[in-house]
């Protein structure tokens, strides 16, 4: 690939997908990469986060369906969870993972620096490390610092009893009762493990719904799903403080007069970007008031020789965000013209029981941006292999807008029920394709899927349903 920004050496800052990403896509672009990593490459997704996060629960989910076995004409006893045997599993995992990743760092030359980067200027980085410093400079730099998880003071995390996200993949016992404050996608996902795992389990969120950011039809559905799990729900709740009572108790006030008394508090109210300490002020880059990196379409700050990607710019805290515009970042570098994609066609994966996908505008938000919109939900009830999985409570919700006479295009869809995550990529085609619905309906879904009951809403939408 011509390189017409004369970029030979690529300088990274960070690790994580962000950061192994555009080392990664750099040198198979031909530039001489140098990775600094203060920590383990891979980052938060692979030792702290998804990775972790989503072994958990395939084995809640293996141990939800040990327990429910005779609905499928299995005996079986048990379903218990054996966590020091689940915690072996989680490491194997990550290990082979990070294995696998510092394979491909190697095979392409990657050059990893351990420690801690700080910009000198927009091509120069000092990299402190255990008392001594090295200075490295190249043509062009990816700031891919992360982010870290933030609290309210008063539920200071000791990583025992009150734990953050971070943390709570250290557990070595199950709690008998834990509170989750936070109902976004990862306390959600907690919540729903640890019911399977066997805990008493309350879900504290300040918001009137689950999930905020998500169509409401589909957090009612999962509300409901939750609640008939076993999970309490508190909305529009707030925790106040934190108090020990007798023994390892740890009570949370709540509004008005409610306690809770609980084993486990764990804390999932969001994340920081790590852009502190990194030499900004060095370059021309700059920082919001909430610390995210400014940057424009294609990741380049106020300073065209510095990038950045990932959770350090004012975007979904996503690997897969990180993974698009470390690519962005890096065809921009090597002089070609690459934007991000805007925000509703950014795909969004939450691994509870039952699982979500969205992708695009909600119901309320097609409604303020275009003149006509149409709803299309299809139900998992008639879907074959949802039946054969016994999970057939479950909505798959098309929404369709136009600023013409009738809405032909599909402009966001949102689903709950069995495996929705692996829906949400031909779902992130339909709508960032921008083909008509008739033109979609032409395709054909084998049978039988969980799939089907996307085309069967395509076809709905046609107002020609074949079932």
């Amino acid at each position: 690939m011509r390189n017409t920004r004369d970029v030979r050496h690529l300088l990274v800052i960070g690790g994580g997908p962000g950061g192994y990403a555009a080392a990664l896509y750099g040198a198979a672009c031909g530039l001489e990469v140098t990775l600094i990593e203060k920590d383990q490459v891979g980052g938060t997704c692979l030792h702290r986060g998804c990775v972790p996060a989503k072994t958990f629960l395939e084995s809640a989910s293996v141990a939800r369906t040990v327990r429910d076995a005779r609905r499928f004409g299995v005996s079986s006893s048990g379903g218990d969870v054996d966590l020091e045997s689940l915690q072996a599993r989680k490491d194997y995992v990550i290990g082979r993972l990070f294995r696998g990743l510092n394979g491909l760092l190697e095979a392409r030359q990657i050059h990893v620096v351990k420690g801690r980067g700080v910009l000198i200027d927009g091509r120069t980085v000092a990299v402190h490390n255990d008392g001594e410093c090295q200075t490295i400079t190249g043509d062009a730099v990816v700031i891919a610092t992360g982010s870290t998880p933030v609290w309210p003071s008063y539920l200071e995390p000791d990583g025992t009893r009150i734990v953050t996200s971070d943390q709570f993949f250290d557990l070595d016992v199950i709690p008998r009762n834990v509170a989750v404050i936070g109902a976004g996608a990862t306390g959600c996902e907690f919540a729903s493990a640890l019911a399977d795992f066997g805990a008493s389990v309350t879900l504290v969120e300040r918001a009137t719904q689950l999930l905020p950011i998500v169509d409401r039809e589909i957090t009612d559905l999962l509300a409901q799903r939750l609640s008939r799990r076993g999970i309490a729900l508190r909305l529009s709740t707030a925790v106040r403080h934190t108090g020990s009572t007798s023994g390892h108790l740890i009570e949370l006030q709540m509004d008005g007069p409610d306690t809770l008394s609980v084993d486990l508090v764990v804390v999932s109210v969001g994340r920081r970007p790590l852009t502190d300490h990194l030499g900004l002020e060095n370059t021309r880059a700059c920082t919001d008031e909430s610390g995210y990196i400014q940057v424009d379409e294609s990741g380049c700050t106020a300073d065209p020789t510095v990038f950045a990607v990932g959770d350090v710019v004012p975007t979904p805290q996503l690997a897969h965000v990180a993974f698009a515009e470390a690519i962005t970042a890096i065809k921009a570098i090597t002089g070609v013209s690459a934007a991000n994609l805007p925000p509703e066609q950014i795909p969004l994966c939450i691994y509870t029981h039952p699982e979500v996908g969205v992708v695009g505008l909600t119901e309320d938000q097609a409604r303020h941006r275009f003149e006509r919109v149409s709803i299309v939900r299809k139900s998992y009830a008639g879907n074959s292999r949802a039946a054969m999985l016994g999970e057939t409570d479950g909505l798959m919700k098309l929404v369709l807008g136009s600023n013409s006479d009738e809405a032909t295009q599909i402009v966001g869809v949102h689903m709950v029920g069995p495996w929705a995550t692996e829906h949400v990529g031909q779902a992130m085609l339909a709508v960032s394709s921008g083909k008509d619905i008739d033109e979609l309906a032409r395709h054909v879904w084998p049978h039988p899927t969980l799939s089907e009951t996307f085309g069967e809403a395509v076809l709905a939408a046609t107002g020609r349903p074949l079932h």
